[in-house]
């Protein structure tokens, strides 16, 4: 249940904030995300498509300001731009949490969002 994750994530969050003191929360994406490529696929599995709803909008704003890719060069261009705005839209998430939005705020933790490229090892900034 979609609701029963995002509560759990609450609970994470909260825990590491408030309790743990944490600084820094990262979100990192990366290449060959085989959920992102999911997102093009149907699916009969009853839970997988529940958990990728959260990444539904990436693919939405990323198709919707490029033209559709004809080759496999431009369809992992688009991957790896649906992975890396799948970061960015990760982070509005967690902003949805009040808690964090005031921590964030009063300048006691950063939120960080990066992209690891599997291929060559280059870890780099998203967000």
């Amino acid at each position: 249940n979609r609701i029963v994750s995002l509560h759990i994530a609450f609970e994470v969050l909260e825990y590491a904030v408030v309790h743990l003191k944490v600084k820094d929360v990262v979100i990192c994406g990366h290449s060959n995300c085989g959920a992102i490529r999911a997102l093009d696929k149907e699916s009969t599995d009853a839970y997988i498509p529940l958990w990728l709803n959260n990444a539904r909008d990436a693919k939405t704003r990323v198709d919707a300001k490029i033209k559709q890719p004809e080759t496999q060069l431009e369809k992992e261009e688009r991957f790896k731009l649906i992975e890396q705005e799948n970061v960015r839209l990760q982070i509005e998430h967690l902003f949805t949490y009040p808690l964090l939005k005031k921590a964030v705020d009063e300048k006691r933790v950063d939120v960080h969002g990066l992209y690891y490229d599997l291929g060559t090892g280059v870890l780099s900034r998203v967000a």
